[in-house]
Parts: C-alpha cells; sequence; structure tokens
C-alpha cells in the first residue's frame, strides 16, 4: 500500500463524481482525517456535497432544515439520534463544518423497517411499495470476501443465523439486507446532482 499526502490525494479526488471515504464507526481518527479531507477539499473549490451511510433519505427535509438554520441544533440532536446510534462528539466537527459553510450533507440509508423487513423474510416479503428495484436481490451471486463481511458483522452482534434443509437463511436474509441498502443507497448517490463524497463503514 502507497502512502498518498493531503495535497496529492486531494487532486486526484477533485477530478472524481464520488470519492468513498471509509470509517470504523467509533474510531475517533478516522473522523479526524474525514473532516481534513473535506476541508482540504472545500478549500480547493470543490463543489461538493457529503453523502452519509448513517442518516436516512426520509430524514432529508429534517437535515436540510439544520443546514438553513430553520431548526435548532437541540431538535437536529434528536434526528441525529433517532437515524443513528454512534455518539455525537465523533461526527459533530464534521456536521457543522458542513453546516458552517453550506455545504449539503445528503442521507442515503433507507428505513429501518425495511431492513427488519428483509432481514426477517427476505426481499420477497416486502410490500411492493418497498421493493421497487429491488425485487431482483439475491445474495447467491455474492463473492466469498462479501459473504464473510455479513458472517462477521452477524458474529459481532451474537446471531450465527439456523439452518433450515441445509441453507442458513438467517444469513441468506441478513445479506439481502444488506444489498438492499447498498443498492439503496447507490442509486441516491448516482441520483444526486454534484459530486459527493461518501463517508461510509469499512
Amino acid at each position: 500500500m502507497t502512502e498518498v499526502q493531503l495535497p496529492e490525494l486531494t487532486e486526484r479526488m477533485k477530478t472524481r463524481r464520488v470519492v468513498f471515504v471509509g470509517e470504523v464507526h467509533s474510531e475517533k481518527s478516522h473522523h479526524v482525517k474525514q473532516l481534513q479531507i473535506i476541508q482540504a477539499l472545500h478549500r480547493a473549490g470543490f463543489q461538493m456535497a457529503i453523502g452519509l451511510e448513517m442518516l436516512r433519505a426520509d430524514s432529508q427535509k429534517d437535515i436540510d432544515d439544520w443546514l438553513s438554520g430553520k431548526t435548532d441544533d437541540s431538535a437536529f440532536l434528536k434526528i441525529y439520534y433517532d437515524n443513528w446510534q454512534i455518539e455525537w462528539p465523533l461526527y459533530s466537527a464534521i456536521f457543522l463544518y458542513a453546516k458552517q459553510n453550506q455545504i449539503p450533507l445528503i442521507g442515503l440509508n433507507i428505513p429501518w423497517s425495511v431492513i427488519r423487513q428483509v432481514v426477517k423474510g427476505g426481499v420477497k416479503s416486502l410490500k411492493p411499495e418497498d421493493s421497487a428495484g429491488l425485487a431482483d436481490i439475491t445474495c447467491n451471486d455474492a463473492d466469498g470476501r462479501y459473504r464473510q463481511l455479513i458472517k462477521d458483522a452477524m458474529s459481532e452482534h451474537g446471531n450465527h443465523g439456523e439452518n433450515s434443509g441445509g441453507k442458513n437463511y438467517a444469513f441468506e436474509n441478513s445479506c439481502e439486507a444488506q444489498r438492499v441498502r447498498d443498492k439503496s443507497m447507490a442509486r441516491r448517490i448516482a441520483g444526486y446532482k454534484r459530486p459527493s463524497l461518501i463517508l461510509q463503514d469499512v
């Protein structure tokens, strides 16, 4: 792996339509680096939006109201914690910098009710209004690394799944749920009008 200094990295990123900046949610140093990248791109005149895995698309109006000053910080904190359980201080500098400099914040994720339903019964169990563009999702073609990531996440939450007829439906449903999230967020990113810097779990 080659180490790249921030000025060089900034020049590279300025030519990209979408930039993904990974994080481990609870790692403070990752969020410090994310803010440094955002600041460097902003100072370089890069007209970007910040896409956020941790916020839902259906919270966009609340996000916009906070950015525009229609709602105060205390009201926004309720929205934040309704979306996300990681402590606000880890992310606050990024959010406040975006507000101060009027950089759009874009909620990318889908409602938890949809994810819970897929985990419970698979994509096939979704209501028609929730499954538009998602009905063809399966984990049958997921590669080994992707499947291992899902297994690791399930283990962290103490869920190893139950086998039935030689198939682990808990795993397959969890895998489908992650793919639903991935596809929904990708469509949200693709449909946005300006270049986006995406903050996402690694």
